[in-house]
């Protein structure tokens, strides 16, 4: 595993004498800072994710490691393009479902001059 830091970020744990809300500090040396940004941008990400880290040395000085977990590609081909729905059941008879039509399988094929559902006499009522 390749192990990336954040060139041009730096950060530390909180000064003596800090007040608990504080964690730590960080500090920015723009121009390491923004070719690594840079370079990273060239590369296609999007995002950049870090981990903090406190080192083995001093534990008041920190690294950010980069985070390289990518989602696996099967998962992505798969996910890619359709909005996530927790509420998706593929399974569900649209009998079960009041405001279903069981005439029209895919809202694609309904015709909006004749969609609607049954009334109580079996009449079908438009929207």
């Amino acid at each position: 595993m390749n192990n990336e830091y954040a060139d041009g970020f730096y950060f530390k744990g909180p000064r003596e004498g800090a007040r608990d809300f504080v964690k730590g500090s960080m500090s920015i040396k723009l121009d390491k800072a923004i070719a690594y940004l840079n370079e990273q941008n060239k590369l296609g990400e999007e995002w950049l994710n870090f981990d903090l880290l406190t080192q083995k040395a001093d534990a008041n000085k920190w690294s950010a490691k980069k985070d390289t977990w990518k989602k696996d590609k099967e998962a992505q081909e798969v996910t890619e393009g359709k909005p996530a729905n927790p509420y998706a059941d593929d399974n569900a008879d649209p009998k079960d479902v009041p405001f279903a039509s069981t005439s029209v399988k895919n809202e694609d094929d309904a015709d909006p001059e004749t969609a609607g559902w049954p009334d109580d006499k079996g009449a079908d009522v438009p929207f």
